[in-house]
């Protein structure tokens, strides 16, 4: 989820965000500013976090992954 994503944007472990396109602002905003401010890049997913989950393998509603 957005939390664990955002936690793991500030530790270094990741290198690519992904939220999806209904992700809420407040979210998103978030999201952005740890990927510049880590240096890591930041892309929006074209479906909704529903789809998004069901990309992923997942039985539910997905908002932002992070690899």
């Amino acid at each position: 989820g957005a939390k664990e994503s955002l936690k793991a944007a500030g530790a270094g472990k990741i290198e690519i965000l992904v939220y999806a396109a209904n992700c809420p602002s407040t979210i998103r905003e978030r999201l952005k500013s740890a990927a510049v401010a880590n240096k890591i890049g930041i892309e929006q997913f074209d479906g909704n976090s529903a789809e998004l989950g069901t990309m992923c393998g997942k039985p539910f509603a997905v908002s932002v992954l992070a690899f």
